[in-house]
């Protein structure tokens, strides 16, 4: 009798494990898109002075331009639509930082979502089938691709997504960039940026790693990073968890912008 207690307390304990593991994570994906859907919408009626700018299928693409200094980080979210994380992370951080601009000592523009389009149809890809983080004018562009999720586009910086931040990089001359992309959990850094990647991992914990290309030829690491320079870092969040994402970077955000 006592073995069979012990046997069944195990089954329940192995269990209980997967569902934390598993089971859990796998919830939250799913919720995922809903949370955004309900987040996309509810910057219509914030009170946030946003500029905004249209998409390829005319949604709003909204930016935040906060802080007095000449020195500007852009904090970029969402690059990819389906990797809800980034998107929920950057916009938290916007209302934050809007209701506490005394912790900033230099400027940030700050975009939730580059890619609302794919945001709202839960995809990668823009609204023409183009992974913009393939589509920067890159020395190693390339329209070779072998997987539909990563089509470059038909030249480089054909998407007007991918054309707004050329252009904000041409008007703003950004000191760092940072992009946030999900399901990774680690700091990533192009071109000289690994004192910046430190910094941020001190307040998350991540691990940082140096960025080598992974053969994605036409992404904004390697166009901003690589080819212009600036220090460029890919903030990639654990899975789905919006609650200790904010935990794990809200100071690390504030630090990179004042860095």
């Amino acid at each position: 009798m006592q073995k069979k207690i012990i046997r069944f307390a195990i089954y329940i304990i192995i269990f209980a494990w997967i569902i934390y593991q598993f089971g859990i994570p796998k919830y939250q994906m799913i919720n995922s898109y809903k949370d955004s859907q309900k987040l996309y919408t509810s910057i219509q009626s914030d009170s946030i002075e946003w500029q905004k700018i249209i998409s390829t299928s005319g949604n709003y693409i909204y930016i935040l331009d906060i802080g007095k200094s000449e020195n500007t980080t852009f904090i970029i979210g969402n690059i990819h639509g389906d990797e809800h994380g980034a998107f929920s992370l950057v916009l938290k951080f916007a209302h934050f930082i809007v209701q506490n601009e005394n912790l900033l000592r230099k400027r940030a523009i700050i975009i939730p979502t580059v890619n609302p389009d794919g945001l709202e149809a839960d995809t990668r890809k823009n609204s023409n089938g183009v992974d913009l983080n393939r589509n920067f004018p890159s020395q190693d562009w390339t329209p070779v691709y072998s997987d539909n999720d990563n089509y470059p586009g038909p030249k480089p910086a054909s998407e007007k997504e991918t054309k707004l931040i050329l252009n904000l990089i041409n008007k703003y001359k950004p000191e760092k960039i940072i992009t946030i992309h999900s399901n990774q959990s680690y700091i990533e850094y192009a071109g000289p940026a690994l004192e910046l990647a430190n910094e941020m991992a001190k307040y998350n914990g991540y691990r940082v790693l140096k960025y080598n290309g992974h053969g994605t030829p036409g992404s904004l690491d390697t166009y901003t990073g690589i080819d212009l320079g600036i220090p460029t870092i890919t903030l990639e969040l654990p899975p789905y968890n919006p609650e200790q994402a904010w935990k794990d970077n809200k100071d690390a955000l504030i630090s990179a912008i004042n860095f």
